[in-house]
């Protein structure tokens, strides 16, 4: 990755805390995925993840209408 690079990762981001009654289907696919041996994730867990990689997050860009989000993460200490 140059200086300027972005990582955009499109994936589900699952909401730490779900009110009863709440939007809850995030939580029905992680325990479908668990099954599978995947796993769902909330943002730290992105963040974890991008600085294993020796990137950072930058922003979640959530789509307004589903879980579905773009991770933005780019290399650490750059601009």
């Amino acid at each position: 990755m140059g200086p300027k690079s972005r990582l955009i990762i499109c994936d589900l981001v699952v909401l730490e805390w779900v009110e009863v009654g709440g939007f809850n289907v995030g939580y029905w696919l992680d325990l479908l995925m668990m099954a599978r041996s995947g796993k769902e994730r909330i943002v730290e867990e992105f963040r974890e993840t991008l600085d294993r990689a020796g990137l950072e997050l930058v922003k979640v860009w959530p789509s307004g209408v589903s879980l579905v989000a773009m991770v933005e993460g780019k290399l650490k200490g750059r601009e």
